[in-house]
């Protein structure tokens, strides 16, 4: 009996979670696309010069993000037939992101900046709580971490450029100041990602931040080339620093040795 009830609940949680993931994908489209509130996130994003925002190519990373959603859900699914889903706290987490995302959407469509980046936090800090359990879950392996780690970069670094956004709006700040604040946010965000590198292994969630780090470079080229320079290079020695000590270890792994059989 308790294993129908924690069949029953798993795949009760399961539905909850796709149903957020479809109506937060959807609401995507409506906004995005048919520019539910007459305009597109980047029209609103540009609507001010704010340095620290990633080239257009950059938001790319939201088709990846989704696709690794979607196929997360369908191994999840799977699991949860076995009773061995997610837990209340994790459909809840899930459930509660799908909800701040659109809630995020509707705020910044409207131009609600103030109020688009008090959700933005919210979201990424349920985003955290929910990456740090999956991460902790050793009924998982490295590939169910994939996707959260791919949304989680993208919203740290997002919640960072809607900061900038929103100080843009509210202050005149001199060239100077955005010249040595672009610099050092990226310096702030590589070093970041660095740590979760050495200390939790995940190499997926540094790619995203390089990944955004060199389309803020590449933004700037046309405005200030010193600066983009500075924020090209930091992401190059950054990605040296994450991902070379990652090969000389494994190229220092020892070699799996031969069981007796195969003598």
């Amino acid at each position: 009996m308790n294993a129908v009830h924690k069949r029953r609940s798993s795949i009760v949680g399961i539905v909850l979670c796709w149903v957020a993931l479809v109506a937060m994908m959807a609401c995507n489209f409506l906004f995005e696309f048919l520019e539910l509130g007459g305009v597109t996130s980047s029209e609103v994003s540009n609507q001010v010069f704010a340095w620290f925002t990633p080239a257009g190519y950059v938001f790319s990373i939201w088709s990846a993000i989704y696709a690794a959603l979607v196929i997360w859900m369908i191994l999840e699914s799977s699991r949860a037939a076995d009773g061995r889903s997610l837990t209340p706290l994790e459909v809840g987490l899930f459930v509660v992101t799908c909800a701040l995302n659109v809630g995020w959407l509707v705020a910044f469509h409207f131009q609600q900046i103030e109020l688009a980046l008090i959700v933005m936090v919210a979201l990424w800090a349920s985003m955290l709580v929910l990456y740090m359990n999956l991460r902790d879950d050793p009924t998982r392996n490295r590939f169910n971490l994939i996707p959260f780690s791919l949304y989680f970069g993208w919203l740290t670094v997002a919640m960072i450029a809607n900061a900038t956004n929103l100080a843009t709006r509210m202050f005149d700040a001199p060239l100077l100041a955005n010249q040595v604040s672009t610099v050092v946010l990226t310096l702030a965000v590589l070093v970041v990602a660095f740590l979760s590198a050495r200390n939790s292994r995940d190499y997926v969630f540094p790619l995203v931040i390089l990944w955004a780090t060199v389309g803020i470079g590449v933004r700037l080229m046309n405005v200030d080339m010193l600066v983009s320079a500075a924020v090209l290079a930091l992401s190059a020695v950054g990605a040296l620093a994450i991902y070379i000590p990652g090969l000389l270890a494994a190229n220092r792994a020892p070699a799996r040795r031969p069981l007796a059989s195969e003598d």
